[in-house]
């Protein structure tokens, strides 16, 4: 996990969309996906646990999605940094899907979603596999406009 904002995602010091990056929340160590009898099962208490104590610190945890689950990955072999982060590709892009789908649900139904400050920033995300994204939008429909990203 990166605290320093510039190492992290690249926001400037100070801005709202800063907080502790946890670029392998989607890792194996988690326990966030798995896969039992080739069905998938979904367990968000490692991030819970993770997210929890970083607020318990008084941060903003920024969502990260980088990293594929091994079970999930096409190439579960293709990894970088010492902790083996898998940065492969989905095998199935309807379950990677699911699971974004089921983990977001699951921060806005724990935390909330509160665009003035909610305690996890979804403005902020970083998703594997997403093209360069015009958040311009997105950013001014949250009173943002003037948030630099980059």
């Amino acid at each position: 996990m990166a605290t320093n904002c510039a190492r992290c995602c690249g926001c400037p010091s100070g801005t709202s969309a800063c907080g502790p990056c946890a670029h392998a929340i989607l890792g194996d160590d988690l326990g966030v996906y798995r896969e039992r009898d080739g069905e998938p099962v979904h367990d968000f208490t490692g991030v819970d646990r993770f997210y929890d104590e970083v607020m318990a610190l008084g941060l903003r945890p920024v969502v990260e999605l980088a990293i594929m689950p091994r079970d999930l990955a096409r190439h579960p072999d293709k990894t970088v940094c010492g902790y083996h982060a898998v940065i492969s590709p989905p095998e199935d892009w309807d379950r990677w899907q699911a699971l974004i789908r089921d983990l977001t649900a699951h921060l806005v139904e724990r935390y909330g979603l509160d665009t003035s400050g909610a305690p996890i920033d979804f403005v902020a995300a970083h998703v594997f596999g997403t093209a360069p994204l015009d958040l311009r939008p997105i950013l001014a429909r949250h009173g943002r406009e003037d948030l630099k990203l980059w």
